[in-house]
């Protein structure tokens, strides 16, 4: 606590008031503690009833005494308050006094200086003073005090109290048991319909439903026991306001340790609510939880988990999603689980069904077994009645549950579809076997009678196979998300600034703990914690996972900063904390997410509207093909040696209305669209790729032309030399290497980057310096490696990527066997040996935007002799004069930079260059001396 006790504001105690209906005012005084010494309610002009922020204790011990399994949930109570805050209202008080704009000014100062005030005007002539203020924290006698301790005569002339604002409150739910589009649709209506709910959405596939309601009209805990009455379980999952990132508050969840009863919890509540910016405050001594819904501007969690330990309780803050409630990913976990088990257990019995019925009549030598009767039945009929009622009645229990609870509402789903097909199937054989049995057809063994009891076994396993599959293909979703969350840092390091800006102490603290307006410390490779701008220092931002660009950017004071990205350099951050929470950017991606799962692309609409009626439709176009096949029967419509021996025109009618059903048990008119949204937002957003909702997608199977920003996207973001073309035999391919590279060490281009790698590869020393391309013509460093070669032809092979190398060496971007790490390379004119550096020294660099670079080179640096570097040193028409004597000129861009550079082009380079560049490769030459080298 005393680490945390300097963010307790400090100073006058506010005071609460309450009106009566007759307009009667009653001040109470909160203490230094924080806990209220009285409380009461805000009545209107009109005798409505208003909660303040210190609540009633008597109602708030009975509300804690409600166990946690009661309808009424945690945050019910702070819906409530958050519903009807008091708004901001307006008084005028008259200031008598002033002579001067600066008593006007010392007036207006004492005012804004007041907890509680929104603004204060104050007119000098008129001797008025107009006050925008929050009546549920500072009182009127309060701001007419406030005058007179500035020294001036105030009397209160007029003040109107704004009607309190009802917000919409979002409401998120978990529904268990939904199997179709007519499940969904079914609690999408039954929430739509209820008083005060203004919008629901049901996702059949995450299993969610959000509904947008007047807490003032409906509770959370009357939506649930709506869901629960269409026969499904609910349990929420959040309770919040409706509205924008700016307009709805922080929620802050906490578990407090030391209550006891009622009185501790109305206490620990008391004090939270007197807390300025908080709009609600909730305690549940029985669980053990609080739920406190704040401004983030005027007060962070820090601050209210201080309050509460200031009332003499223990609080610890609970990070978005925790507490007792369960993940989306357990939750899908543990489904994922009982799916898989049911979906064992079903095939452990359906399996053998299956190669009783298909394989083993097709065996040679079982005709003996199959045909042994035991208790008048035959053998194999006998097992597989056996082997399928478990399936059908046990393990497909799930389906009649769902079914009566379908039928119970008024409604079919496809639950009444799988138990109808199963049913009828099982039956069928049932009745089947039961008329061959009672016949005399047994006596002579001539058949087998005829029986789908494998039907109605497969055709569960199968479901629940397909349930199994679905629930995989969520919890990868679900991992999705998982890893864009994981994107921000678990801690952040808060810092406290001394008036001469130096650090005075730190605290790592939970990411969901920081405030807004913290200062924040990032160390070098470090994750951003959240947003905000630089105050202290400059570095390069890996914003990759923002705006797909591989290459960093470059921050400085001043400069936004969001939360996840990964500082790089060497140099620290202090950054000012703007949004916090579920404000941030990376918390707006991962609810665009979300809410894209829970959108319905149009084409779904129209596969629920379908849904509603086909289970009806179909189980009236079984009937009708049942009477219209026994009809025909009846009135021998139909060949007598149609019917299967033993078979009566009832039975054989009765396959045909069957067959009916069973085909549309497994109906995936109402699965295959939502699911395919949910995986397809999923994975697309692992990828970088946010999809808005279903609607999005399926405008997308209607685009014609796609136009990518290929940089970091087609590509990876890191240009690499695919091939080189030799145009000048006077160089080796070592020695090219060497005169791009010296003129590269001057640019921190992208391209420039790969020549670089590319001729470190070609001399076999692995990479460049670390410093190359952020030092322009920095040199040869100490202790940079060296190379000797001792014989180096000039010749070039061809490596498997479309570059070149040396003769003779084994692999791309190595020498042949002569190449040593003793540091020169020998001469192959004339056997000595001479220093030669990894990259050459590169004097008087010149970069011009859009075409390139160019540079002055020693010839001796890269290996030439003075006889061969006599055809060099010749500088090209309109380049500058060189440092020094005996430089060669260096070139490498494009073809404006050649031509800047007075480097004539063949007339043959077009038609070398054109396939390249169709390709989309990025064309760059190389000229030494004004001589055209290499492309």
């Amino acid at each position: 606590m005393d680490a945390l006790s300097w963010l307790i504001p400090r100073g006058r105690s506010p005071s609460y008031q309450t009106l009566s209906s007759a307009g009667e005012r009653r001040d109470e005084e909160v203490g230094d503690s924080g806990a209220a010494v009285s409380s009461g309610a805000t009545i209107d002009g009109a005798g409505m009833e208003v909660a303040m922020a210190a609540m009633p204790s008597s109602g708030l011990e009975r509300t804690n005494q409600l166990p946690s399994s009661a309808a009424a949930s945690l945050g019910e109570q702070a819906a409530a308050a958050a519903a009807t805050v008091s708004a901001v209202s307006k008084a005028t008080v008259s200031v008598k006094g002033m002579t001067c704009g600066a008593c006007s000014g010392a007036v207006e100062k004492a005012l804004s200086r007041v907890p509680g005030v929104r603004k204060a005007t104050v007119a000098l002539l008129s001797e008025m003073a107009d006050i925008e203020f929050h009546p549920a924290v500072v009182t009127t006698e309060a701001l007419v005090e406030a005058v007179e301790d500035a020294g001036f005569d105030g009397a209160l002339v007029s003040v109107v109290h704004a009607a309190p604002a009802i917000q919409h409150r979002v409401l998120s739910v978990r529904v268990f048991g939904m199997t179709c589009a007519a499940c969904s649709g079914a609690v999408e209506r039954a929430l739509t319909s209820a008083d005060g709910v203004s919008s629901a959405s049901v996702s059949l596939t995450a299993g969610v439903a959000e509904v947008t309601y007047d807490p003032a009209a409906v509770s959370a805990g009357a939506l649930l026991e709506a869901v629960e009455d269409c026969g499904f379980d609910a349990k929420q999952l959040g309770d919040a306001p409706a509205g924008g990132s700016d307009a709805a508050p922080a929620t802050l969840r906490m578990r407090v340790g030391g209550m006891t009863c009622g009185a501790c919890s109305g206490a620990c509540e008391r004090a939270l609510a007197a807390m300025l910016g908080v709009a609600s405050a909730s305690v549940n001594h029985v669980t053990g939880l609080a739920q406190v819904e704040y401004d983030a501007a005027a007060v962070g969690p820090r601050t209210l988990l201080a309050a509460v330990e200031d009332a003499g309780f223990d609080a610890e803050a609970l990070p978005p999603g925790g507490g007792d409630e369960q993940s989306p990913a357990t939750v899908l976990a543990e489904e994922l689980r009982g799916w898989r088990r049911q979906l064992v257990h079903s095939l452990m019995f359906t399996v053998p069904v299956f190669l009783l019925s298909m394989v083993l009549p097709v065996v040679p030598g079982t005709q003996g077994f199959r045909m042994t009767m035991v208790l008048g039945f035959p053998c194999i009929t006998l097992l597989k009645w056996l082997l399928v009622t478990p399936v059908q009645f046990v393990i497909g229990a799930r389906f009649y549950r769902g079914a009566w609870k379908s039928l119970r509402r008024g409604s079919a789903n496809m639950d009444v579809l799988v138990a109808l097909g199963t049913t009828a199937s099982y039956l069928y054989s049932v009745l089947s076997v039961l008329f061959h049995h009672f016949s005399a057809h047994h006596a002579d063994g001539t058949y087998i009678p005829t029986d789908f009891f494998e039907t109605s076994a497969m055709i569960i396993s199968i479901i629940l196979m397909g349930k199994y599959l679905e629930c995989a293909a969520k919890g990868r979703t679900s991992e999705a998300i998982t890893k864009l969350l994981q994107l921000a840092p678990e801690a952040a390091t808060v810092v406290e600034l001394g008036p001469d800006g130096g650090i005075v102490s730190t605290q790592d603290v939970p990411v969901h703990l920081i405030h807004r307006g913290d200062v924040l410390r990032v160390l070098p490779g470090g994750r951003v914690p959240t947003d905000g701008e630089v105050l202290v220092g400059e570095a390069h931002v890996d914003e990759a996972m923002i705006t797909g660009e591989p290459r960093p950017v470059f921050k400085k004071p001043g400069d936004g900063l969001t939360g996840g990205t990964v500082a790089g350099g060497s140099g620290m951050l202090l950054m000012r904390a703007t949004r916090v929470g579920g404000d941030t950017t990376l918390s707006q991606i991962v609810r665009l997410v979300q809410q894209a799962q829970l959108s319905k692309a149009p084409v779904q609409a129209f596969a629920d509207t379908v849904s509603a009626v086909f289970v009806p439709v179909v189980i009236c176009i079984a009937l009708a093909t049942w009477i219209v096949w026994a009809s025909c029967g009846w009135a021998h419509a139909y060949p007598a040696s149609w019917l299967p021996l033993g078979h009566t025109p009832f039975l054989f009618a009765l396959l045909f209305g069957i067959s009916v059903v069973v085909i549309a048990c497994p109906c995936a008119l109402g699965l295959a669209t939502p699911t395919a949204v949910m995986v397809g937002t999923g994975l697309a957003a692992t990828l970088g790729i946010l999809i808005k909702g279903g609607d999005a997608l399926e405008q997308a199977s209607k685009v014609d032309v796609v136009v990518f920003d290929k940089t970091g996207t087609l590509t990876q973001g890191r240009p690499s030399v695919v091939s080189v073309t030799p145009l000048d035999d006077g160089l080796t391919h070592a020695q090219l290497c060497r005169f791009a590279a010296a003129a590269e060490t001057g640019s921190e281009h992208p391209l420039a980057r790969a020549v670089l790698e590319y001729a470190a590869g070609v001399l076999a020393v692995g990479a460049p310096p670390a410093d190359a391309a952020a030092k322009p013509a920095a040199g040869m460093a100490a202790g940079q490696p060296q190379v000797r070669v001792q014989s180096v032809g000039g010749g070039w092979e061809a490596h498997a990527h479309g570059g070149l190398r040396p003769p003779g060496a084994s692999g791309a971007g190595s020498l042949s066997s002569g190449v040593s790490t003793s540091g020169d390379v020998a001469s192959s004119e004339s056997g000595g040996a001479a220093a030669v550096p990894l990259f050459a020294q590169a004097l008087g660099s010149a970069v011009t935007q859009g075409k390139g670079i160019s540079c002055w080179v020693a010839p001796d640096e890269v290996g030439l002799l003075p006889q061969a570097a006599a055809r060099y040193l010749r500088a090209p028409p309109g380049a500058p004069q060189p440092p020094s004597p005996g430089l060669v000129h260096v070139c490498v861009g494009n073809r404006l930079m050649m031509a800047a550079c007075g480097v004539r082009l063949p007339d043959s380079m077009e038609e070398l260059l054109a396939p390249e560049e169709a390709r989309g490769h990025t064309c760059v030459m190389v000229a030494a001396g004004g001589r055209l080298s290499a492309g």
